[in-house]
C-alpha cells in the first residue's frame, strides 16, 4: 500500500515571539530577480527544498515542481563540433560489470554480488535486539545470477531481432546474514529492524508459528485526545486513541469513525487501512491517558515456518508470485533469510507476459523491496557513433569505407566478366605493383608503419612525358583533390613510388589491395579463385575484416584482432550479378531475419552491427564500434532515477548536472537556517523552518500576516532562504507555480504578493 507521509497533528499552536524583520545583508542573491540564484550556481543545484511534516499534498506537490525546475536550470553548456549522442544513466543505481569485473560486453553473463560497499545506507550492516537484551549483529546483500545478452527475435511477435538480456529463473536473491542464530520465540516485543531500506517489526511467535513482519511506510505515535490525519493514496483518513486496557494489552483505535480493539503486537483493518499496534503506552498519572506506535497502512509479510523453507511470500494473506522465502536455521535458530526472485514466474503487467527476458529500454522491479534491474543503454548505438563498412553488388562490388582521417572511400574492386563468365578484380582497380592506364584506381598507405595506417584510393588522371616534364595526375576520390608527381617521386606521403613512362602512362610500387578503416580494422581484399582454390574459371573471392586490428582502440577484448570473413560469389541463376555471403553464423555473429527474411541483422562478440540483404545478396553494411561496445545494466533502488542527456546540435549542448538525493527535506530533519540556500515551501503552522523563518508568530500574528485567496514569495537575505507560503495548501502550491514558471513573471525585490483565485488565474504583485 502506498501511504503518502502527509500527517497533520491537530493541535492549537502555543506562544510565541513576535514576528520579526530581517534586513538584507550579505546575501548571496540581492533580492528575487536573480532567482534561481542562490540555488543553482555554477550549473549546480546548491540548496535544499524544505516542506513540513505536517504539510498537506498540495505543498508537497509544489516543492516536487520546484524541484524539477531547478534540476532543469542545473546544467553547464559544453562546446560541440556537430551533433552529440543522447546518453542514459541511473542516478542512484550501480552500473554492473561481466563476471570479470569488466564492463558489460557482447555476449558476456551478470553475475554480481552487492553489499555494504555498493549501497551504504541501504545495505548497511544491521542490529537486531530481542526482549532479553540480546543483540544480533547481521549484514545485508544482494546476488544477481547469470542474466546473458543475446540478439534475436524473442517470444513477442518481433518484426525484426532486439537485444535482449535473457533472465534466469533466479534472477535476484537478496540475503540477510545473522552473526549468531537468532531465537525467534524470543522476539515476543516487536523488535524492529531494517533489510534493504525498509523497516520491519517481528509479531510475536510461538515455537511453531510462522514467522510474521510488518512493513509500513508510516509510522506514529497517537495520544488519546490528539487525532491524527493521514493521506493514503489521495484518500484522507482520521485516526483517533479511544482508550486502552491495561490488562490485554489492547488499544481502542477508531479511524474515520470505525473502531476496533487492537492487541499489541496485531494488525486490523479499520476503516480500509491497515494498522498495526506496534506498542501500547497507558498512564494513570494526572488523569487517564493512552498512547500507541503505529504502523500505519502496514503490511503483513508471512515468510512460513523456519523449519520448511523454501516457503512461498504471503503480504496481507495472498501470494507473492515468483519469491520464494529460504530460512536457514540451526537447531529451530535462524541464520540467515533469502528472498529468491524468479522473474521468469511474474507476469510483466504491460505486456502480459512473463519476465524471459528485457528488452533495451525495459526494467524489471522485484515485488518485495522495490529494486529494479534496468537495461538502459548499448554505447554506441547501432549506427551511431561507429565507423560504417559497405559493401554493394550488382555486376560489380563497390566497398566503401572511412580512413583514420575522416575521409570515404568508395570504389569498385570485383567485377563479373560475361565474356569468360568469371569473378575478377575489377577493370579500374590494380591490386599490386603495375603498369597504370588512364582512370585506373590504387590504394596506398600514409603512416604504414604505425598503429593508425592511413589508406588513400587514388585514381590516376594522366601524366605528362616531354623532354622537360614528366610527371603523373592523381585524384583523392574522397576529397576530388589532385596531387602531381614528378616521375621517380612517391605518391603523397606513402611510400608508392611512380614512374612515368609513356604519355598517360605510368608505373607504380608499393601499393595495396585492403584498406585501414576509421576505427581500426584491416580490410583485405584476395585474389578471386575457383572451388579447389586455383586461378582458373574463378567464381569466388573472400575479403577479411579484421577488426581493430592494431588493436589501438580495444579495452577488454581478446588480444587478437577479431576477423569476419566476407565471400563475394556470382549468382547462377543470373551471371551478371555479384553475391554478398556475410559471415552471418552462430559462430561469428549473432541475430536472425526480419519478418519475409528480406533483411538479416546481427551482432558480434565486438560490437559489430551487421546488416544484410537477405533476399538479393546485393548488399552488406558493418557497423563497427570504437573499441567493444558496453551495454549499461544498473541495479536501482526505487528512489533511483534514469537520467537522459539529449543529444544536441553545435552549440546547444549542456551536461545535466543531477541534483541527487537530499534535495528534498523535512523540516524537522533541516540544517540550520543560513548553513545551506533554502526554498522553504508551506506557512508557519505546518513548517517548522518557516515558523524560524518569521520568527515563531502565534496564531494571531499568522491570521493577520497570511489571508484566504493570497500567498507570499519572500527572500531571507540574512538566512539565504525564500518562503513560499500561502493560507491554504491551494494557495502555497499557487505560489510554488510561480517559481516554477519565473520566467513568465516580474520577480523583483525582497517580496511578491500572489493572488489566487485557481491555479489556472494567477496573478503577482510586488510588496513594496
Amino acid at each position: 500500500m502506498n501511504v503518502k507521509k502527509n500527517v497533520k497533528k491537530i493541535v492549537a499552536l502555543g506562544a510565541a515571539a513576535l514576528i520579526t524583520a530581517t534586513t538584507f545583508a550579505g546575501a548571496l542573491a540581492a533580492d528575487l530577480s536573480n532567482y534561481p540564484a542562490p540555488f543553482v550556481e555554477n550549473g549546480a543545484f546548491n540548496g535544499a527544498i524544505v516542506v513540513g511534516a505536517m504539510a498537506k499534498t498540495q505543498d508537497v506537490i509544489g516543492a516536487i515542481d520546484i524541484g524539477a525546475s531547478l534540476q532543469a536550470e542545473a546544467k553547464t553548456p559544453v562546446s560541440t563540433t556537430g551533433t552529440s549522442t543522447a546518453t542514459v544513466s541511473v542516478e542512484g543505481g550501480i552500473l554492473l560489470e561481466d563476471t570479470t569485473s569488466q564492463d558489460f560486453n557482447f555476449p558476456d553473463g551478470l553475475v554480481k554480488t552487492l553489499d555494504k560497499y555498493d549501497f551504504p545506507t541501504l545495505l548497511a550492516d544491521g542490529e537486531l535486539e530481542d526482549d532479553d537484551g540480546t543483540t544480533y549483529d547481521y549484514d545485508q546483500e544482494i546476488r544477481i545470477a547469470n542474466a546473458t545478452l543475446t540478439y534475436s527475435k524473442p517470444t513477442r511477435d518481433f518484426d525484426e531481432p532486439v537485444l535482449n538480456l535473457v533472465i534466469p529463473s533466479n534472477l535476484l536473491n537478496f540475503t540477510v546474514s545473522f552473526d549468531t542464530d537468532v531465537n525467534v520465540t524470543a522476539l515476543d516485543n516487536s523488535e524492529s529492524f531494517e533489510m534493504f531500506g525498509r523497516g520491519f517489526t517481528f509479531k510475536n511467535i510461538g515455537a511453531t508459528d510462522n514467522v510474521i513482519l510488518y512493513a509500513s511506510d508510516l509510522t506514529q505515535t497517537v495520544t488519546m485526545g490528539e487525532p491524527l490525519i493521514v493521506e493514503i493514496d489521495g484518500k484522507s483518513y482520521t485516526i483517533e486513541i479511544l482508550g486502552a486496557n491495561s490488562d490485554t494489552e489492547t488499544v481502542h483505535i477508531s479511524v474515520n469513525g470505525e473502531t476496533r480493539s487492537v492487541v499489541e503486537g496485531n494488525t486490523r483493518t479499520i476503516g480500509g487501512i491497515e494498522v498495526y499496534v506496534q506498542e501500547v503506552f497507558i498512564s494513570n498519572i494526572a488523569g487517564e491517558s493512552a498512547s500507541a506506535k503505529l504502523f500505519i497502512g502496514s503490511e503483513e509479510y508471512d515468510l512460513g515456518k523456519v523449519s520448511d523453507s523454501p516457503n512461498s511470500l504471503y503480504v496481507n494473506s495472498n501470494v507473492v508470485d515468483g519469491v520464494e522465502v529460504y530460512l536457514t536455521n540451526a537447531t529451530g535458530a535462524l541464520s540467515q533469510i533469502d528472498f529468491v526472485i524468479d522473474a521468469t514466474d511474474i507476469v510483466n503487467e504491460a505486456l502480459d507476459e512473463d519476465y524471459d527476458f528485457l528488452e533495451l529500454g525495459d526494467s524489471f522491479v522485484d515485488p518485495v523491496f522495490g529494486f529494479k534491474l534496468m537495461f538502459v543503454e548499448m554505447v554506441p548505438g547501432f549506427t551511431e557513433g561507429r565507423d560504417k563498412l559497405a559493401f554493394v553488388s550488382d555486376d560489380e562490388l563497390t566497398t566503401t569505407f572511412t580512413n583514420v582521417n575522416g575521409d570515404t572511400f568508395s570504389f569498385e574492386v570485383y567485377a563479373y566478366n560475361s565474356t569468360s563468365a568469371d569473378l575478377e578484380w575489377a577493370e579500374d582497380f590494380v591490386n599490386e605493383s603495375a603498369t597504370l592506364a588512364k582512370n585506373n584506381i590504387v590504394i596506398v598507405e600514409e603512416a604504414s608503419t604505425s598503429s593508425k595506417p592511413v589508406s588513400i584510393v587514388y585514381k590516376f588522371t594522366g601524366a605528362t612525358n616531354t623532354t622537360e616534364t614528366q610527371e603523373a595526375t592523381f585524384q583523392n576520390l574522397a576529397t576530388s583533390k589532385e596531387i602531381t608527381v614528378k616521375s621517380g617521386g612517391t605518391l603523397g606521403k606513402s611510400s608508392a613510388v611512380v614512374n612515368v613512362t609513356d604519355r598517360n602512362v605510368a608505373s607504380i610500387t608499393n601499393v595495396f589491395s585492403e584498406v585501414n578503416t576509421e576505427s581500426g580494422a584491416r580490410v583485405q581484399f584476395a585474389a578471386p579463385l575457383n572451388a579447389t582454390g586455383g586461378t582458373a574459371n574463378t567464381d569466388r573471392a573472400v575479403i577479411t575484416v579484421q577488426e581493430d586490428d592494431a588493436g589501438v582502440f580495444q579495452s577488454e577484448f581478446d588480444s587478437t584482432a577479431f576477423t569476419m570473413n566476407v565471400t563475394i560469389g556470382t549468382d547462377s541463376d543470373n551471371n551478371d550479378e555479384l553475391l554478398i555471403s556475410a559471415p552471418l553464423t552462430a559462430s561469428v555473429f549473432v541475430g536472425a531475419s526480419n519478418d519475409g527474411n528480406k533483411i538479416w541483422y546481427g551482432i558480434n562478440d565486438f560490437g559489430t552491427y551487421a546488416v544484410q540483404d537477405g533476399d538479393d545478396d546485393q548488399y552488406l553494411d558493418l557497423y563497427m564500434p570504437f573499441g567493444e561496445a558496453d551495454f549499461n545494466v544498473y541495479l536501482a533502488p526505487p528512489n533511483a532515477v534514469k537520467v537522459v542527456s539529449a543529444a544536441a546540435a553545435t552549440g546547444d549542448a549542456y551536461v545535466v548536472n543531477p541534483a541527487g538525493l537530499g534535495v528534498g527535506i523535512l523540516d524537522i530533519d533541516a540544517p540550520a537556517l543560513g548553513s545551506k540556500p533554502m526554498i522553504v515551501v508551506g506557512g508557519p503552522a505546518v513548517n517548522t523552518v518557516a515558523a524560524e523563518l518569521m520568527g515563531n508568530p502565534t496564531w494571531e500574528q499568522m491570521t493577520e500576516t497570511f489571508e484566504t485567496g493570497k500567498a507570499m514569495i519572500k527572500f531571507y537575505s540574512a538566512e539565504n532562504a525564500v518562503l513560499v507560503a500561502g493560507w491554504d495548501a491551494i494557495e502555497t502550491q499557487a505560489a510554488c507555480n510561480v517559481l516554477v514558471n519565473y520566467k513568465m513573471y516580474d520577480l523583483t525585490g525582497d517580496e511578491m504578493e500572489v493572488i489566487v483565485t485557481s491555479l489556472d488565474n494567477i496573478k503577482v504583485n510586488p510588496v513594496n
